[in-house]
């Protein structure tokens, strides 16, 4: 009975073991068979350590060497623009700034200005009153109406319109307004160099709309020697006009949307606001020995001025506008080149401003309002005068003398 015990518990024993082996052969027969050999082994591991050696070799080689072409944040252009938004006395620069203020006899000026060299602002200052009956001076803060200077903005508004393919500037003026009498003979690039021919018409003292003052510069215009200079501000109205019928927007919300959102300008804007902005400039005229007698400008005439001269700003702003065209924000390369070259040789008048060998500038006036814009070419070195009451002075030779006088100082 024992030895029959026995014998069954090592058939057991013996199934037992049996059964283990096959579960363990089952279960690493895979990996066993694809295991490489020694020789491969060898290889693979060879090939990792060359691997792992090119890598540190690469990894020790990019920290040791510079970038050939680092990227370096433009931490100077953006110190500047926000530079733009707080007030700057000249103290830092006391002999320009008191040539500045000499030039403006300083006394007297009303208005802002706005020194910029080499991209850093010498000056943003202010000088008498925006609004004499609340004790509100001017600073770098004042809006004022930009009169003629508008007409720039038209002009790159336009040339966005070129760049997206939906006119050209030597399409005839007839694609736009068919009733014009002798519009297919002027193009679009005359209206904005003002060789159309067109006179100027006579303004009615009555609020117009935008298609009203169109229609009626359609209605009132007789050409008179096209190609030949004479500046009106008909031609930017047509222009204007263009801009509503090309984008499908109106001149205002065009001009937002595609220049004053791109260029950051965020104290700029269009006649029906002025009155109610903050720090807006209040016009004055000067009164046997008073020299803030208020004066006064109409939503009639203001509303004559589509698209010519009816926009506010603060010298800041003006001077972003400036820049962001030049540094490619708003227009194409190609489109710049078109802007800046003059149609006409014996003025220099471009699109919309005044070229000359080394620098540009426009000039604005709209009744007291008296504003002037002078940049180098690249926009580092900037002078902008504007001014609440007619200056004393001829403000593009002032200007002038300011730009000449920033120039020749030392860098610092």
């Amino acid at each position: 009975m024992k030895k029959k015990i026995r014998t069954i518990l090592a058939l057991m024993l013996l199934l037992i073991c049996v059964g283990a082996v096959g579960f363990f052969s089952a279960k690493y027969s895979t990996s066993l068979f694809n295991q490489p050999d020694s020789k491969n082994i060898k290889k693979v591991l060879a090939t990792s350590e060359e691997n792992s050696k090119e890598s540190s070799n690469e990894a020790s080689s990019e920290s040791s060497q510079e970038p050939e072409n680092p990227v370096v944040p433009d931490t100077q252009g953006a110190e500047m623009m926000a530079n733009l938004d707080v007030p700057n006395d000249g103290s830092q620069y006391p002999e320009l700034t008191q040539e500045i203020e000499k030039a403006l006899n300083k006394d007297t000026f009303i208005g802002s200005v706005l020194v910029v060299k080499d991209g850093k602002v010498m000056l943003n200052k202010g000088y008498g009153f925006a609004d004499k009956s609340q004790n509100i001076g001017n600073s770098f803060q004042s809006l004022f109406y930009i009169g003629s200077v508008q007409k720039s903005v038209t002009a790159v508004g336009i040339m966005k319109l070129v760049d997206e393919g939906k006119l050209k500037v030597d399409d005839p003026v007839s694609n736009f307004y068919p009733n014009l009498k002798g519009g297919a003979g002027i193009t679009v690039r005359q209206l904005l160099t003002h060789m159309s021919g067109i006179q100027g018409r006579k303004k009615p003292n009555v609020a117009m709309t935008h298609q009203q003052v169109v229609e009626d510069i359609v209605n009132q215009t007789v050409l008179k020697d096209s190609g030949q200079w004479h500046y009106s501000n008909d031609n930017y109205s047509l222009l204007a006009g263009i801009i509503e019928q090309v984008s499908g927007k109106g001149y205002s919300e065009f001009i937002r949307d595609t220049i004053l959102a791109p260029a950051g300008l965020s104290h700029t804007g269009f006649y029906d606001t002025f009155n109610s902005a903050l720090f807006h400039a209040n016009p004055y005229q000067k009164a046997n020995t008073d020299p803030y007698q208020l004066a006064s400008i109409s939503d009639a005439s203001l509303s004559q001025e589509f698209g010519a001269g009816n926009m506010y700003m603060t010298p800041g702003d003006l001077y972003k506008f400036n820049q962001a065209l030049i540094t490619g924000k708003l227009v194409s390369p190609e489109s710049l080149a078109e802007i800046q070259t003059p149609g006409n040789s014996k003025n220099g008048y471009g699109f919309g401003m005044y070229m000359s060998n080394d620098t540009k500038y426009s000039h604005g006036v709209l009744g007291s309002y008296n504003v002037l814009v002078l940049t180098s070419l690249d926009a580092k070195d900037a002078v902008i005068i504007m001014a609440n009451e007619k200056p004393e002075f001829d403000i593009l030779k002032v200007a002038g003398s300011i730009y000449e006088a920033a120039k020749k100082m030392e860098n610092s």
